[in-house]
């Protein structure tokens, strides 16, 4: 609480859903202009995901203030995600995992992994974005700023990747990091 705040007197707000949103095997689903916040779910939990399924559409979102992870594609074919912000989550902002033929574009991720920095864990699975075994993918204009780990992180297994316009600052690791890909991963602007 904010100081002078006396806790014996004060009404506290507690979050009790962990997980807000999860699509299971879902085809030709398209959400737009919601915002998801202050999901209460546990490390190495996304407060939005979506498992499987196809032909997604993302738009115009807002993933903030999350107990641990944002968002999440895991395992899922075709799909996209664009004109979305993910601020202040405590392990990270948005995840692909798995996921083939997906294009990210225009997308910020801004102070997340506060959480994890509270333990001393800065870098594993972490960050603004972090994406694992990412196949014919198309990363645009991402801005990534004051996460407390990685801005971007291309973790095992990124093959035709093609990504430009992306800024990343003042994060308490590297803006980009690529590990582990056969590739090719191209990177520009």
């Amino acid at each position: 609480p904010a100081l002078g705040t006396d806790i014996s007197t004060a009404n506290v707000e507690v979050a009790t859903r962990a997980a807000l949103f999860s699509a299971y095997k879902m085809t030709n689903l398209v959400l737009r202009g919601l915002r998801f916040e202050q999901g209460n779910d546990c490390r190495d939990h996304d407060t939005v995901t979506f498992n499987g399924g196809s032909n997604i559409l993302i738009e115009s979102y807002g993933f903030n203030w999350n107990n641990a992870r944002g968002f999440a594609m895991n395992a899922v074919t075709s799909f996209t995600v664009r004109s979305s912000v993910a601020r202040h989550n405590g392990e990270r902002g948005f995840k692909s995992y798995h996921s083939k033929n997906g294009v990210w574009n225009a997308l910020e991720a801004d102070y997340n992994a506060w959480r994890g920095a509270q333990g001393g864990i800065y870098g594993w699975s972490e960050g603004g974005f972090y994406f694992y075994a990412q196949h014919d993918n198309t990363v645009a204009n991402l801005k990534m700023f004051y996460n407390m780990t990685h801005g971007l992180h291309w973790d095992t297994d990124q093959q035709n990747v093609w990504s430009k316009s992306i800024i990343g600052a003042y994060n308490l690791h590297y803006g980009l990091v690529v590990e582990k890909s056969e590739g090719p991963v191209n990177i520009s602007n």
